[in-house]
């Protein structure tokens, strides 16, 4: 356990874990392997982009590319893959899209006839948080998706040094400290209801009085 937690430690990505643990066995890593791993650690860090990604991850980039990966075509497969349907959802969405905390808190969502209307997929949903994360004074934001009547996902996404992944874990979800989710019973109103006050604690804000509509 002592020796897996040691791989697991600082990690941006399973891939990652995978690949201290090829090092240290001494196990060779052919291209194909070092170019699945480079895929799971872009995958997990937005192309090295979020906060899980330390200098230790970038180093193990630098050596995977070594190894023979083609960064633009790993790039290529992961990145530049969306559909209309996606594009379409994204439109929808970002017409409710709310902020509070002087705009360092953000949340939408996504009712399922959505999905419908526009074509998606319910995981079409996963990157619009991705790109609210490109926003100067943005800190966490979340993604509410209603799943029939069975209840609503809340994904997260999170800035340092926030930890969404312990917040999840307490509402009976999981993730790490940058990106996590968790199912919720209830409807839409109700989700937001039990999360929303719990990020504005997260963010020592005073009161949800301070919520108010984004700017269109």
């Amino acid at each position: 356990v002592g020796e897996a937690t040691q791989f697991k430690k600082g990690a941006a990505a399973s891939g990652e874990i995978v690949y201290r643990y090829l090092r240290a066995v001494g196990a060779p890593v052919t291209p194909p392997m070092a170019e699945a791993i480079y895929a799971s650690i872009l995958f997990d860090t937005q192309g090295l982009r979020l906060g899980n990604a330390g200098n230790e991850t970038v180093r193990t980039a630098a050596e995977l590319l070594e190894c023979g990966v083609d960064h633009r075509s790993v790039c290529r497969n992961l990145f530049e893959i969306d559909s209309w349907a996606k594009i379409e959802l994204l439109r929808h969405a970002l017409w409710k899209l709310r902020r509070a905390c002087e705009g360092r808190l953000a949340w939408l969502d996504i009712p399922e006839d959505l999905f419908r209307v526009t074509g998606a997929r319910f995981v079409d949903g996963d990157g619009i948080l991705d790109e609210l994360l490109a926003l100067r004074d943005l800190e966490i934001c979340v993604l509410f998706r209603e799943m029939g009547r069975d209840g609503v996902k809340a994904t997260f996404r999170a800035k340092p040094p926030h930890d969404v992944g312990r917040l999840a874990a307490e509402l009976g979800g999981g993730g790490r400290c940058g990106a996590a989710g968790v199912f919720l019973p209830g409807s839409l109103h109700q989700a937001m209801d039990v999360v929303l006050p719990r990020l504005h604690s997260l963010l020592d804000t005073g009161t949800e009085a301070s919520i108010v509509a984004a700017s269109n």
